[in-house]
C-alpha cells in the first residue's frame, strides 16, 4: 500500500511503497532539515493509489511541480 506523507514546517513531500520506508524518509528528512528541534514532527500522511503513486513520480521530475506547491495561497 503506498504511502505520501508532507512535512508541516517546509511543505517536503515523501512517498515510499510501504510504511516502514516512509518512516525511515521522514526521520531523515527532519534529521536533516530541521536538526534544531526533532521534537515537533509533524507531518501529515496519505495512502495513496499506485496509479496515483506513480504520476506523483512523474510530476515530481518537472521543477514546474515543486514551484505550484511552494507558492503562497492566496
Amino acid at each position: 500500500m503506498p504511502f505520501v506523507a508532507r512535512c508541516y514546517r517546509c511543505g517536503h513531500i515523501v512517498s515510499a511503497r510501504t510504511r516502514a520506508i516512509l518512516d525511515i524518509c521522514k526521520e531523515e528528512h527532519d534529521i536533516k532539515s530541521h536538526k534544531d528541534d526533532l521534537t515537533d514532527s509533524g507531518w501529515t500522511v496519505t495512502v495513496v493509489s499506485e496509479a496515483e503513486l506513480n504520476r506523483l513520480d512523474q510530476l515530481e521530475k518537472s521543477p514546474k511541480f515543486w514551484v505550484t506547491l511552494r507558492l503562497p495561497k492566496h
